[in-house]
Parts: C-alpha cells; structure tokens; sequence
C-alpha cells in the first residue's frame, strides 16, 4: 500500500495541474495555490516526467495547455470535487456560500431566466456573486475548461458527454414590427414578410434565422438590413424604421411592453427552440451546483413563469 505522503503528493500535483491549464502561467499558478514560483516549477516538471508530455508549450509570450494537458485536467477536476465532496459531506448551506459563479448567456437567457433566478439566489445565498458574460463561439469550451461554471442557450447536438444538459424551457419564434407598420393592419403573407427589410439577432450560437428556408422554397429571400447581438437592440431598430426582427415570444411580448413594437405571428411555421443550462459533467458531484441546477429548473418551469 502507498503511504499517505505519497497519496498526498499526488492530490498536489492534482491540484498544480489544474492550477496550471486554467492559469496558463507558472506565477500566476503558484500565488493561487499559495506556493513558491520555484515549488510550482518543481511540480510542473514532475507532471512533465510522470505523463511524458510537455503538458505546457510556449506559444508567443503565453503558455497554451497541450490536448494532453487539457484531458487529464479535466479528470484531474472531477477527482479533486469527488474527493472534496467526501471529505465535507456536511449539509449544503447557499446561505454561507460566498462563491463567485461565471454563466454565459445571451440576452435573452440573462433577462427571462437569469434574472429571475438571481432574485432567488440574493434571499437564498446572499454571499454568492453572479458574474455574467456573452455566449460566444468559445463559451462550450470555456466550460470544459473551467472558465465557466455554466451557460444558458441552446445545446448543440453535436456536444460530448463532459458537458451536461439540463432542458429549461422550449420557446417558439414571434414577430416584431413597429406600432402603425402597415403590414399589421393586414394579415400578412409570406410575399409581404420577404419584401421588409429584416434585423437579424446573432447572440454568439448563431443568427435567429426567421424561415429562410422556407423562403428560398418560395423563390424568395428577404434582405437583412442590420445583425446585432441583442434583441432590446433589435427592437429598439424596429420600433424606429418599418424594419422587421424576430423574437423568442416570452421575450417579445416583454419587449411590446417596453419598446414601441408589436408582435405578429410569422406567415410560415414557427420554429421552436429548447433553451438549456449546461455545464460541465465534473461539476455534477458539487453541492453548489447541484443546488443551482435545482434553482434553475424550479424558476423557469413554475407555472406562470415569464
């Protein structure tokens, strides 16, 4: 049997190599976890001897992680919280947590589902800090990585088993016009819809696109005027100009409310969506995040939720 030193020198260098892929620098590494930059050195090049890999390459004036280096961080994080998880099993408490958690997500997730679920965490862990970023191209592997905790859009089909999806809501497509845009004072035909100019809402996944498709059938293609990456924007465009943009409807009844806009029903088959949390599978045995998973799932599917 291996001696508890040795046990513990290897929970180190767990710890060192996930303190090296996610900080990407030696210093910087060795100051999170309260150690010397020459004793961060020192298990740099353990790692490097025990995998055989250089787990860490230059690349210009940074470090960048081999694939390597990426893989055994991840198993590396899962035996860490694992390990944690057994060694503290006392109760969850959100209320004396006082965590920082990043979530990615548009700006329709960060208005009609973040928002309503942050009210919830400011009584229930008033400790806890949300700190909030666009969802863009590199937000699933942020997630891997560890540089997210969480992501609010919709799941890629084509996403691996290290990140986890937790179904929250389905939306459908909506509409947006102007008040007094003289297609809503008729029932509006997909030739109608196509002769508009569009705005088109890309939020970092892709464009909302609005029955391309189903035009090109028809022979025929609307012009887009304007791409922006957030709804309020789009229809803060549309409520000035005979512009037309699309919506997910609880959000776009909400923004009828706020902006000069009204919605309609789109002359072709609505598309559906299914907005997600996801985060990575490592985090599945954290007490905080299973806490948060069950907040989010409670919000967004209470009857009545907006």
């Amino acid at each position: 049997m291996r001696s508890a030193n040795s046990l513990r020198l290897d929970t180190n260098l767990l710890i060192a190599l996930v303190a090296l892929v996610e900080e990407r620098n030696v210093s910087r590494a060795a100051q999170r976890e309260a150690l010397s930059q020459p004793s961060m050195s020192r298990l740099l090049a353990r790692l490097r001897q025990i995998t055989g890999d250089p787990l860490l390459r230059r690349a210009g004036n940074a470090l960048q992680p081999t694939e390597r280096a990426l893989e055994l961080a991840e198993a590396a994080r899962e035996i860490i919280a694992r390990t944690a998880s057994l060694l503290h099993a006392q109760r969850y408490d959100p209320a004396q947590d006082a965590a920082l958690v990043r979530i990615a997500a548009s700006d329709y997730g960060e208005a009609m589902i973040l928002s309503r679920v942050v009210a919830q965490i400011s009584r229930a862990a008033p400790r806890m800090t949300i700190q909030v970023s666009n969802w863009d191209a590199d937000t699933i592997e942020n997630l891997r990585v560890g540089n997210l905790d969480m992501a609010l859009g919709v799941a890629d089909e084509s996403l691996d088993r290290r990140v986890t999806v937790t179904p929250l809501r389905r939306e459908r497509l909506v509409g947006l016009a102007r008040i007094g845009h003289p297609l809503l004072k008729k029932t509006m035909k997909l030739a109608d819809y196509a002769g508009q100019g569009h705005v088109v809402v890309s939020t970092g996944a892709g464009g909302v696109v609005a029955g391309d498709a189903v035009l090109r059938k028809h022979g025929l293609e609307r012009t887009i005027v304007c791409r922006t990456r957030h709804f309020l924007g789009a229809a803060r465009l549309v409520s000035q100009s005979n512009l037309l943009t699309a919506a997910p409807e609880r959000l776009a009844r909400w923004l009828a409310g706020a902006c000069e806009v009204r919605t309609f029903t789109l002359p072709f088959p609505s598309p559906e969506f299914q907005y997600s949390l996801l985060a990575a599978t490592r985090l599945d045995a954290s007490p905080r995040h299973r806490w948060l998973t069950d907040l989010f799932v409670r919000t967004t599917r209470t009857k009545g939720a907006k």
